[in-house]
């Protein structure tokens, strides 16, 4: 279960969150689909988020099978600081991370979490230096829906 480091304000006037949490990985994301070989980098994987209403992203889980997993925003920001120093610097170093059996990692950044416009995307990054081939990573995120008024 996801529970914030701290509490949020409430929802503003006639508008509603909603839990929810989005997960992609080979079931949903035509790049996590077939194993990664060893040395691929996979640049630019839009992960998307629904039509229906806003999102704000409140924790996250990236479970890499050994392979680094670098997001960024919808604006482009990273959301992953580096946790692998030393990488070469064609390899976006500053995005990698992986949060194996660490649980969910807050990244919170204001007073609702981090804003996502209804239909954008993250973006993900993958590079697989394990020697070996992997099974696409698993990344989550938690937070809540904004609703304008009552969702139907």
């Amino acid at each position: 279960m996801y529970r914030p480091e701290f509490a949020y304000l409430p929802a503003p006037p006639n508008t509603l969150d909603q839990a929810c949490l989005y997960s992609w990985d080979g079931s949903n994301t035509p790049s996590f689909v077939s194993p990664i070989p060893n040395g691929a980098l996979i640049q630019k994987i839009p992960l998307r988020f629904d039509q229906d209403s806003d999102f704000f992203i409140r924790g996250l889980e990236i479970i890499g099978n050994g392979l680094l997993v670098g997001l960024e925003d919808t604006n482009g920001a990273p959301l992953v600081q580096p946790l692998a120093p030393g990488l070469d610097p064609t390899m976006l170093a500053p995005l990698w991370a992986e949060t194996d059996l660490a649980g969910e990692t807050a990244v919170e950044s204001d007073n609702w979490g981090i804003y996502c416009p209804a239909g954008s995307a993250l973006y993900a990054y993958v590079q697989n230096a394990t020697g070996n081939q992997q099974n696409g990573p698993i990344i989550t995120v938690y937070g809540v829906k904004r609703y304008l008024g009552v969702p139907c």
